[in-house]
């Protein structure tokens, strides 16, 4: 099992100096930050009830940001890794699976080839609706990996094409049913030679 660095809140370094961006595009909010030199790119889509908003520190570029802390210390993380962080708000409540795809994509390869980074390795983590919604959307842009969490995702719902990047389930272990169909999933990701891996929280 992974092992998660045991870090402070304040002893991530500063990203007050770093640029956010904030748009409207494609019909909902998208923000995104890059730091210096960057390694990567990954993509955050929320659970229900979610905004990017809940992400983001409040600024002169983002007035209605919130920070929520647990949001706000996984960019803190994602940002110390020098990964470029890209948030995009779902048009409802909780992200649905069907044509909301197509605009994300749109919106994810614009942002990818507005700021050149399309030779960084592309990443993803969706949580709770916004896992299942990432788990289908793998299957229409081309991501390096994924992280889901709280979800087993649709696999039972699709045919998982041999392309699928290698992906890391994070849920709850007293959530039983939850654990039951993670692990029915991650063995049929084995099965098509797909890596994974799991965190127990």
């Amino acid at each position: 099992m992974y092992s998660i660095p045991d870090l402070k809140w304040n002893s991530f370094p500063s990203s007050a100096e770093l640029l956010l961006t904030a748009e409207f595009k494609n019909g909902t909010d998208v923000i995104w930050q890059i730091p210096i030199s960057p390694k990567a790119v990954i993509f955050l889509a929320h659970g229900c009830n979610g905004r990017v908003v809940k992400f983001w520190d409040r600024s002169s570029s983002c007035l209605n940001c919130a920070d929520l802390p647990k949001e706000r210390v996984i960019i803190l993380h994602a940002l110390s890794q020098k990964f470029t962080v890209l948030t995009i708000s779902s048009g409802g409540r909780c992200w649905p699976s069907g044509e909301e795809r197509l605009l994300v994509k749109d919106i994810i390869k614009w942002c990818v080839g507005k700021n050149k980074l399309e030779q960084l390795p592309l990443m993803a983590l969706g949580a709770s609706s916004g896992g299942y919604f990432l788990s289908k959307l793998v299957t229409d842009i081309i991501f390096n990996g994924v992280t889901l969490m709280i979800t087993e995702g649709v696999f039972g719902k699709m045919n998982v094409p041999d392309s699928y990047p290698p992906a890391h389930f994070e849920h709850m272990p007293k959530d039983r049913t939850r654990m039951r169909l993670i692990s029915k999933n991650m063995e049929a990701l084995r099965q098509k030679g797909i890596h994974d891996g799991v965190i127990k929280c």
